[in-house]
């Protein structure tokens, strides 16, 4: 991480001061939270491209498993024994 300096009205300061120590953390710590949440919001066209990739991989009729056999499966295949 870098540091870096941004200036904010004071009712904004204020505004996370509360937060933080609501949260018990740090005004930063809520900062870069706010800010993960509100830059890394995938955009409509991904989540659009997303559904059709989704929506071409359903009509491909690929046999489904229950997990649980799945389950077995995995195990039997990472056993250390074998």
């Amino acid at each position: 991480m870098r540091r870096t300096q941004v200036y904010f009205p004071e009712e904004t300061l204020e505004l996370l001061k509360k937060e933080a120590k609501e949260k018990n953390t740090t005004m930063a710590a809520v900062l870069r939270e706010k800010v993960d949440k509100e830059i890394k919001k995938p955009t409509k066209k991904e989540i659009e491209e997303a559904m059709k990739a989704v929506e071409e991989i359903s009509k491909l009729n690929l046999p489904t498993m229950p997990p649980a056999k799945m389950k077995k499966i995995f195990a039997e295949a990472h056993d250390p024994h074998l």
